[in-house]
């Protein structure tokens, strides 16, 4: 028997409107929707990893905002992270992001309790 905790990923409504932002500049900005497609699966095999071990991401420690709020962030596909806090048994997904976008300005969203 094992006794490994079984986590849960909740993707928050903010983060699946950064996936839809994402996905909408791969088809319509660059014109490829393979990139599309490439990111996609990225984000799912990421989502399966994480969901499987969550502390295995670090702090994302060049954003203090979020680590202080206790966020773990995951490398994705190219130049993107999932941004996410565990609580309990549930992993949740709050951000999904380009690392080049400044976030050192944005006020992370707290889980509520």
């Amino acid at each position: 028997m094992s006794d490994q905790v079984k986590y849960q990923v909740n993707i928050t409504p903010n983060a699946v409107a950064n996936i839809k932002e994402i996905v909408g500049f791969y088809i319509e900005s660059m014109k490829y929707p393979p990139a599309a497609k490439e990111f996609r699966d990225a984000l799912y095999e990421k989502l399966q990893i994480i969901k499987e071990n969550p502390f295995m991401y670090g702090a994302p420690v060049n954003l203090p905002n979020f680590t202080e709020l206790g966020y773990h962030k995951a490398p994705v596909y190219k130049h993107h992270v999932i941004l996410y806090l565990i609580d309990k048994e549930i992993v949740h997904v709050v951000y999904v992001v380009d690392t080049r976008q400044n976030l050192l300005l944005a006020t992370p969203i707290k889980l509520l309790k």
